[in-house]
């Protein structure tokens, strides 16, 4: 039986087979989505436990992502959390001041990647 559903959205195919593959692999149940576009819609169909989110994408980025994200009534609270290959700092700053519950720097280490969602999971079933 699968943990908890995880929702990855980044158009760069390999990294998010990549992700997808090592998440389930953890026994997590995985959906992915190429773009943000229509993500609200996406959200009822999948109902996430916690979203994974690329920043640098064609059409809707990741921060535009995050606030349709954080606009639904129902998924608002959702844990979500950034994927960044920028090494720019007011990119890193932006990130911060955001409402995203936590983000990793690519290339990242697999195991931060599941001590990030274990964490974020966890505080979420206590709320």
């Amino acid at each position: 039986m699968a943990k908890n559903k995880i929702l990855v959205i980044d158009d760069n195919h390999e990294m998010r087979d990549m992700i997808s593959d090592l998440l389930s692999l953890k026994g997590y149940s995985v959906e992915t989505s190429m773009t943000g576009v229509g993500i609200t819609d996406k959200l009822e169909d999948v109902q996430p436990d916690l979203i994974i989110c690329d920043i640098a994408m064609p059409e809707k980025d990741g921060f535009e992502v995050l606030e349709d994200i954080r606009s639904s009534d129902t998924h608002g609270k959702t844990p979500f959390v950034f994927l960044t290959a920028s090494m720019v700092q007011s990119e890193q700053e932006r990130i911060i001041n955001t409402s995203a519950d936590g983000y990793l720097m690519k290339p990242y280490e697999s195991k931060k990647l599941f001590e990030l969602i274990d964490t974020l999971l966890t505080k979420a079933d206590e709320e």
